[in-house]
């Protein structure tokens, strides 16, 4: 369960970015390097649990091998793309004709390694989507 601070005080803005994030996260729940969200209400979501921790903890606490960081960045960089490719393929009957699809995509806005969790068998996620912008191309 993700909350914001019980401090924060409610505003439409803040609620709206909550809702950027639990939307983000949903459309990406077929990833397996971003945090899936299977409920939102109000100012909390429900979330795939992370038990490895903060990636940046992890990766400071341990030693590894420059072909392991490697991997890791790889997995990173894969969900990056799964995040900027979200949508791809589909029909939208608004598109003027000629326009076969839309191509919908979410620039995070926050990719940084507070953002990256640990799953319980140490697969980095992307997770924290509460600044990301939704687009659409053309």
């Amino acid at each position: 369960l993700k909350t914001l601070r019980w401090k924060k005080p409610y505003s439409e803005q803040v609620f709206e970015l909550q809702r950027i994030d639990a939307l983000a996260s949903e459309r990406l729940a077929g990833s397996p390097h971003v945090i899936n969200t299977y409920g939102l209400c109000g100012m909390s979501t429900f979330n795939d649990f992370a038990g490895g921790g903060n990636f940046e903890t992890y990766v400071k606490e341990n030693d590894f091998t420059p072909e392991e960081l490697l991997v890791f960045a790889r997995n990173i960089s894969v969900g990056v793309a799964d995040v900027h490719e979200i949508n791809v393929g589909v029909i939208d009957p608004d598109d003027p004709p000629g326009v076969p699809k839309n191509i919908g995509t979410i620039v995070h806005h926050d990719l940084r390694h507070h953002n990256l969790l640990l799953t319980d068998d140490h697969r980095v996620m992307i997770s924290d989507f509460n600044t990301a912008q939704l687009l659409k191309w053309n």
